[in-house]
C-alpha cells in the first residue's frame, strides 16, 4: 500500500524532498516506519533526539499502535531545534 511523508523545511534539508512516496507492507506499524525513516536518514535522528520532532499521520497524532493505511499522509516536523545542529 501506498503512503506519503511530507517534511517541514528544516528535514527538507536532510531528506532533500519535500514529499516522498513510499511502499508499505499491510498491518505495518508507525513505529515499524519510524524505524526505517531514521534508516534511511540518520542525519534526521542524530541531529534531533526524541523529543525534538514531531509527527502526524492525516493530520492526527499517531498513538503507541497506530497502524498505517492505504494512502496516510504523514508529517514530520521539528518542534524544538537540538543545539547539535544550531
Amino acid at each position: 500500500m501506498r503512503v506519503t511523508n511530507y517534511y517541514d523545511k528544516t528535514l527538507q534539508f536532510i531528506t532533500g524532498c519535500t514529499t516522498e512516496p513510499a511502499i508499505v507492507s499491510e498491518n505495518l506499524s508507525f513505529i515499524e516506519y519510524l524505524y526505517f525513516i531514521f534508516t534511511s536518514y540518520p542525519e534526521i535522528e542524530m541531529n534531533y533526539p526524541p523529543g525534538y520532532l514531531g509527527f502526524t499521520i492525516n493530520g492526527k497524532r499517531p498513538g503507541d499502535f497506530t497502524i498505517l493505511s492505504e494512502g496516510d499522509a504523514i508529517n514530520f516536523f521539528v518542534v524544538m531545534h537540538s543545539r547539535l545542529i544550531d
